[in-house]
Protein backbone atom coordinates (compact mmCIF):
# COMPACT_ATOMS: atom_id res chain seq x y z
CA UNK A 1 0.00 0.00 0.00
CA UNK A 2 1.27 3.43 -0.52
CA UNK A 3 0.01 6.52 1.39
CA UNK A 4 1.35 9.85 1.15
CA UNK A 5 3.28 12.40 3.48
CA UNK A 6 1.23 15.38 3.23
CA UNK A 7 -0.15 18.28 5.19
CA UNK A 8 -3.68 17.59 7.13
CA UNK A 9 -6.84 18.16 6.05
CA UNK A 10 -9.60 19.62 7.39
CA UNK A 11 -12.33 17.35 7.02
CA UNK A 12 -15.78 19.21 7.43
CA UNK A 13 -14.31 21.97 4.92
CA UNK A 14 -13.45 19.68 2.71
CA UNK A 15 -16.78 17.62 3.01
CA UNK A 16 -18.55 20.19 2.06
CA UNK A 17 -16.71 21.33 -0.84
CA UNK A 18 -17.12 18.29 -2.46
CA UNK A 19 -20.65 16.87 -0.98
CA UNK A 20 -21.60 16.68 -5.19
CA UNK A 21 -18.55 15.29 -6.79
CA UNK A 22 -19.10 11.86 -6.60
CA UNK A 23 -22.77 10.88 -5.88
CA UNK A 24 -24.50 8.07 -4.21
CA UNK A 25 -27.03 5.88 -6.48
CA UNK A 26 -30.81 6.56 -6.03
CA UNK A 27 -31.70 2.79 -5.35
CA UNK A 28 -29.44 2.17 -2.53
CA UNK A 29 -30.24 -1.43 -0.68
CA UNK A 30 -30.26 -1.35 3.50
CA UNK A 31 -27.37 -4.32 3.00
CA UNK A 32 -25.00 -1.52 1.87
CA UNK A 33 -23.17 1.20 3.56
CA UNK A 34 -21.84 3.98 0.78
CA UNK A 35 -18.86 5.91 1.38
CA UNK A 36 -16.49 8.61 -0.43
CA UNK A 37 -13.19 9.80 0.37
CA UNK A 38 -9.28 10.39 -0.61
CA UNK A 39 -8.17 8.12 -2.33
CA UNK A 40 -4.54 9.18 -3.31
CA UNK A 41 -3.09 12.22 -3.53
CA UNK A 42 0.18 13.55 -5.91
CA UNK A 43 3.49 14.22 -4.06
CA UNK A 44 5.78 12.16 -1.58
CA UNK A 45 5.06 9.27 0.84
CA UNK A 46 6.69 7.78 3.76
CA UNK A 47 8.26 5.25 2.29
CA UNK A 48 9.63 8.08 -0.03
CA UNK A 49 8.27 6.96 -3.35
CA UNK A 50 7.21 10.25 -5.10
CA UNK A 51 3.76 10.53 -7.37
CA UNK A 52 3.48 12.92 -10.18
CA UNK A 53 0.08 14.20 -11.16
CA UNK A 54 0.88 12.99 -14.89
CA UNK A 55 0.83 9.50 -13.52
CA UNK A 56 -2.27 9.59 -11.37
CA UNK A 57 -3.59 10.74 -14.71
CA UNK A 58 -2.57 7.95 -17.00
CA UNK A 59 -3.76 5.54 -14.01
CA UNK A 60 -6.95 6.80 -13.25
CA UNK A 61 -8.73 4.39 -14.96
CA UNK A 62 -7.63 1.80 -13.31
CA UNK A 63 -9.51 2.87 -10.02
CA UNK A 64 -13.04 1.50 -10.58
CA UNK A 65 -14.11 -2.17 -9.70
CA UNK A 66 -11.68 -2.88 -7.50
CA UNK A 67 -11.83 -4.55 -3.74
CA UNK A 68 -12.10 -2.85 -0.62
CA UNK A 69 -10.46 -4.63 2.19
CA UNK A 70 -8.93 -4.51 5.51
CA UNK A 71 -5.32 -3.32 6.58
CA UNK A 72 -4.44 -4.78 2.55
CA UNK A 73 -5.52 -8.12 3.60
CA UNK A 74 -6.38 -9.50 0.43
CA UNK A 75 -8.19 -12.69 1.95
CA UNK A 76 -10.66 -10.01 3.43
CA UNK A 77 -12.22 -8.38 1.01
CA UNK A 78 -15.40 -6.29 2.74
CA UNK A 79 -16.59 -4.16 -0.51
CA UNK A 80 -15.37 -2.29 -3.58
CA UNK A 81 -14.65 1.19 -5.66
CA UNK A 82 -16.83 2.08 -8.09
CA UNK A 83 -16.50 5.65 -9.19
CA UNK A 84 -13.57 7.65 -8.82
CA UNK A 85 -12.88 11.75 -9.97
CA UNK A 86 -9.95 14.27 -9.65
CA UNK A 87 -10.27 17.15 -7.53
CA UNK A 88 -7.91 20.17 -6.54
CA UNK A 89 -6.43 21.12 -2.94
CA UNK A 90 -9.32 23.48 -2.79
CA UNK A 91 -11.95 20.64 -3.09
CA UNK A 92 -12.96 21.48 -6.34
CA UNK A 93 -13.96 18.82 -9.36
CA UNK A 94 -11.39 18.69 -12.27
CA UNK A 95 -12.37 16.42 -15.08
CA UNK A 96 -10.27 14.36 -16.58
CA UNK A 97 -10.99 15.16 -20.16
CA UNK A 98 -9.57 19.06 -19.11
CA UNK A 99 -6.69 16.97 -17.89
CA UNK A 100 -5.48 15.08 -21.06
CA UNK A 101 -6.05 18.50 -22.62
CA UNK A 102 -3.37 20.04 -20.79
CA UNK A 103 0.53 19.16 -21.12
CA UNK A 104 2.58 17.49 -19.21
CA UNK A 105 4.38 20.53 -17.71
CA UNK A 106 0.78 22.32 -17.08
CA UNK A 107 -0.26 18.67 -14.77
CA UNK A 108 3.07 18.61 -13.07
CA UNK A 109 2.33 21.77 -11.49
CA UNK A 110 -0.77 20.82 -10.40
CA UNK A 111 -1.71 19.66 -6.81
CA UNK A 112 -4.54 16.60 -7.45
CA UNK A 113 -5.94 14.43 -4.92
CA UNK A 114 -8.54 11.48 -6.61
CA UNK A 115 -11.29 10.78 -4.56
CA UNK A 116 -13.28 7.35 -4.84
CA UNK A 117 -17.26 6.16 -4.19
CA UNK A 118 -17.25 2.80 -2.89
CA UNK A 119 -19.80 0.31 -1.40
CA UNK A 120 -18.98 -1.84 2.12
CA UNK A 121 -20.81 -5.20 2.31
CA UNK A 122 -22.64 -4.00 5.38
CA UNK A 123 -25.17 -6.88 5.90
CA UNK A 124 -21.99 -9.06 5.89
CA UNK A 125 -20.17 -7.15 8.31
CA UNK A 126 -22.87 -4.78 10.45
CA UNK A 127 -19.70 -3.89 13.21
CA UNK A 128 -17.15 -2.43 10.55
CA UNK A 129 -19.85 -0.57 8.41
CA UNK A 130 -20.93 1.35 11.86
CA UNK A 131 -16.83 1.96 12.98
CA UNK A 132 -16.63 3.35 9.39
CA UNK A 133 -19.68 5.80 10.14
CA UNK A 134 -18.09 6.77 13.30
CA UNK A 135 -14.79 7.47 11.36
CA UNK A 136 -13.18 5.20 12.88
CA UNK A 137 -11.24 4.06 9.85
CA UNK A 138 -9.41 5.90 7.09
CA UNK A 139 -8.16 4.68 3.63
CA UNK A 140 -4.65 3.74 1.62
CA UNK A 141 -4.60 2.72 -1.63
CA UNK A 142 -3.15 0.00 -3.17
CA UNK A 143 -1.21 -0.16 -6.41
CA UNK A 144 1.44 -2.00 -8.90
CA UNK A 145 4.51 0.15 -10.59
CA UNK A 146 6.79 -1.46 -13.45
CA UNK A 147 9.57 1.11 -13.14
CA UNK A 148 10.78 3.96 -11.17
CA UNK A 149 13.05 7.19 -11.66
CA UNK A 150 15.06 8.67 -8.74
CA UNK A 151 14.00 12.37 -7.31
CA UNK A 152 16.55 14.08 -5.47
CA UNK A 153 15.15 17.72 -4.49
CA UNK A 154 13.68 19.23 -7.65
CA UNK A 155 15.72 16.77 -9.88
CA UNK A 156 14.39 13.58 -11.31
CA UNK A 157 17.12 11.15 -12.89
CA UNK A 158 16.81 7.88 -14.58
CA UNK A 159 16.99 4.43 -12.57
CA UNK A 160 20.19 3.98 -14.82
CA UNK A 161 21.91 7.19 -13.96
CA UNK A 162 21.28 7.09 -10.23
CA UNK A 163 22.63 3.49 -10.29
CA UNK A 164 26.07 5.12 -11.64
CA UNK A 165 26.00 7.71 -8.21
CA UNK A 166 25.11 5.39 -5.97
CA UNK A 167 21.83 6.63 -5.33
CA UNK A 168 19.50 4.16 -6.29
CA UNK A 169 19.30 1.42 -3.38
CA UNK A 170 16.58 1.15 -0.43
CA UNK A 171 19.74 2.14 2.03
CA UNK A 172 20.00 5.56 0.61
CA UNK A 173 16.08 6.71 0.14
CA UNK A 174 14.65 9.37 2.40
CA UNK A 175 18.66 10.72 3.03
CA UNK A 176 19.59 14.17 1.87
CA UNK A 177 21.76 13.92 -1.15
CA UNK A 178 23.91 16.21 -2.71
CA UNK A 179 25.03 15.50 -7.21
CA UNK A 180 27.98 17.46 -8.41
CA UNK A 181 28.76 17.26 -12.00
CA UNK A 182 32.09 18.81 -12.66
CA UNK A 183 32.40 20.19 -9.47
CA UNK A 184 28.79 21.82 -9.80
CA UNK A 185 25.81 21.47 -7.58
CA UNK A 186 23.23 20.26 -9.74
CA UNK A 187 21.21 18.63 -7.24
CA UNK A 188 20.43 18.52 -3.87
CA UNK A 189 17.79 16.96 -1.41
CA UNK A 190 15.69 14.24 0.37
CA UNK A 191 15.93 10.81 -2.26
CA UNK A 192 12.85 9.68 -3.61
CA UNK A 193 11.57 6.90 -6.17
CA UNK A 194 9.28 8.32 -8.97
CA UNK A 195 6.72 5.62 -9.85
CA UNK A 196 6.18 4.76 -13.29
CA UNK A 197 3.90 3.43 -15.08
CA UNK A 198 0.90 2.70 -11.85
CA UNK A 199 -1.81 0.66 -11.90
CA UNK A 200 -4.23 0.82 -8.97
CA UNK A 201 -4.96 -2.43 -7.58
CA UNK A 202 -7.39 -1.70 -4.69
CA UNK A 203 -7.82 0.70 -1.16
CA UNK A 204 -7.29 -0.47 2.63
CA UNK A 205 -9.50 0.56 5.42
CA UNK A 206 -6.82 1.54 7.67
CA UNK A 207 -6.46 2.93 10.89
CA UNK A 208 -2.93 4.87 10.90
CA UNK A 209 -2.42 5.42 7.31
CA UNK A 210 0.58 8.00 6.24
CA UNK A 211 -1.36 10.07 4.59
CA UNK A 212 -3.39 12.49 6.96
CA UNK A 213 -5.30 13.17 3.50
CA UNK A 214 -6.39 10.08 2.48
CA UNK A 215 -10.13 9.95 5.34
CA UNK A 216 -13.13 8.98 4.69
CA UNK A 217 -15.49 11.80 3.98
CA UNK A 218 -19.31 11.03 3.38
CA UNK A 219 -20.91 7.86 4.48
CA UNK A 220 -24.75 7.16 3.16
CA UNK A 221 -26.97 3.94 3.92
CA UNK A 222 -30.28 2.93 3.37
CA UNK A 223 -32.24 2.12 6.89
CA UNK A 224 -33.27 -1.51 6.57
CA UNK A 225 -37.12 -1.84 5.81
CA UNK A 226 -38.75 -3.92 8.98
CA UNK A 227 -40.02 -7.24 8.57
CA UNK A 228 -43.67 -7.45 7.80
Amino acid sequence: AIDYLLKPIDREELKKAVASIVSFPDNKTPDLTYFSGIFVSSGENLNKAYFMPSELVKAYPTISNKPLDMEHSESEIVGHIYDAAFVDRGGSKIEVADLKGRTQEEIEKMELDIMIAGILYKSRFPELAKEVKDNQWKLSMETYYTDYDVKIGNVIMSQKEAEALGIASEDVLGRMAKVLRRGKEIAKGIVTRVLRNLLFSGCGLVKSPANPRSVILEVAAKRAQKEG
